[in-house]
Order: structure tokens, then sequence, then C-alpha cells
């Protein structure tokens, strides 16, 4: 099938990318964006508004996407799995300049299939 996701995306917060990122940061951006005192959306480097990623899977037809979290001794992990392939979150309005690159995680399909199938 060629809308078969070959990965899920991980995040890791904060990251060695960006140790400045926090966990209470990225659960806002994730739900609310990034906004000016006065409630408008700032824009990124290219005059794009930061909506954040909810709003961003919304307005890409995302609905099947996952999101998981696990809290851990020095933040967050954040994984996002879709049934459909989920493009990478670089292109949602500035998400990799606060938060760094995404971990595209490969999923095993060849193991995944053993689980799946019964023993003969």
């Amino acid at each position: 099938m060629a809308n078969t996701p070959e990965f899920l995306l991980l995040y890791r917060v904060p990251s060695a990318a960006k140790p400045e990122a926090t966990k209470e940061g990225f659960l806002e951006f994730v739900k609310d964006g990034a906004k000016k005192p006065n409630g408008e959306f700032e824009e990124d480097g290219h005059g794009n508004k930061m909506t954040g990623v909810i709003a961003w899977l919304r307005d890409n037809e995302l609905h099947d996407t996952r999101i998981y979290t696990v809290d851990n001794a020095d933040g967050l992990t954040f994984i996002a799995t879709a049934d459909s392939v989920l493009p990478d979150w670089a292109d949602i309005a500035g998400f990799e300049d606060r938060f760094g690159p995404n971990t595209r995680m490969k999923i095993r399909d060849d193991l995944n299939a053993l689980v799946a199938n019964p023993i003969p």
C-alpha cells in the first residue's frame, strides 16, 4: 500500500538540539501554537503563522494521527503515529526552530507480521 506509514515521529523535550525547550512550552505549542500577548499568532522567519501542531494536523486532514507522551526524568518523550504517512513536522511553522528535528523511528513490518500471524 502506498499510504502505509514506514515511520513514526519521536521528539524528546528537552532535546540536545534545543535544551531551552521545555515540556510545558512544547505541550502549549502542540495545543495552541505560539501567540503574542494580544492573542494573535506569532510568525516564523518566513511569515507563516505558528498555529501549532493540532491546527496543522487538522488543516492537512491528518485526522488519524495519534499522539502519545511519556514523562521521564529530563522532560517528555512525544510520539506521533498515523494510519497514513505522517509528513515531517519540520513543515509546521516554528516547530523545528523551537524544538529541533524529529527522530523518525522505522516501523518494523517484518517483525509486526510475526506477531500478527498465528503459529502454524
